[in-house]
């Protein structure tokens, strides 16, 4: 019983993991920016130009849903 909760533990916690990193086309790794639906855009890109060493920053991809505004970007 023991090993079988300990098997089910794992599993769950592997679920948990993010999936793999997102490249651009010329190499660069992207990171996801997420922010609620009472942020503005403004505030997203303050928390994505955080997310980079020097504030510099493409926007690969950005969605705006009910629940969330959400960036993938790629620091320069």
């Amino acid at each position: 019983m023991k090993r079988i909760m300990t098997v089910l533990a794992v599993m769950l916690l592997a679920g948990c993991s993010s999936g793999p990193t997102l490249f651009t086309s010329d190499g660069r790794p992207t990171q996801s920016v997420q922010c609620g639906n009472q942020d503005s855009w403004d505030d997203c890109f303050a928390r994505a130009r955080a997310q980079c060493h020097d504030g510099a920053y493409d926007i690969v991809s950005r969605s705006n849903d009910n629940a969330a505004r959400s960036l993938l970007i790629a620091c320069r």
